[in-house]
């Protein structure tokens, strides 16, 4: 049984999920808008689901087509313009340990600067 809320071992499995050379991801529209205004680009996107951390588990989501879902926000630096300022991601994650894999990530819904 995978426990959602252990952040350390959700973050392990984010990031080596984003590093799969196969791995896609979807947007909410509202995501896409919120990086248009915010000037985050999809590149910095992967780059914290490669490397960032689970900072916080926000509870059970919200997903048509799946009912395993949880609510999470990874945060990690910036680098792709020297900023060195911090992103927030929020993502749907599927939880199922009676599925492989057990973790999918659904959809980003939001991104946004730290500070």
């Amino acid at each position: 049984m995978i426990d959602v809320k252990n952040l350390s071992k959700v973050t392990v499995f984010i990031n080596n999920i984003a590093r799969d050379i196969n791995f896609c991801l979807c947007y909410t529209a509202h995501c896409k808008d919120q990086m248009t205004k915010r000037g985050i680009t999809t590149l910095d996107i992967m780059y914290i689901l490669k490397t960032g951390r689970v900072d916080q588990y926000q509870g059970k989501g919200e997903h048509p087509t799946d009912k395993n879902i949880h609510r999470y926000k990874m945060v990690g630096t910036c680098v792709s313009r020297d900023t060195g300022r911090e992103i927030g991601v929020v993502l749907l994650v599927s939880v199922d340990s009676h599925s492989i894999p057990a973790i999918k990530i659904k959809e980003i819904v939001t991104a946004m600067w730290q500070d």
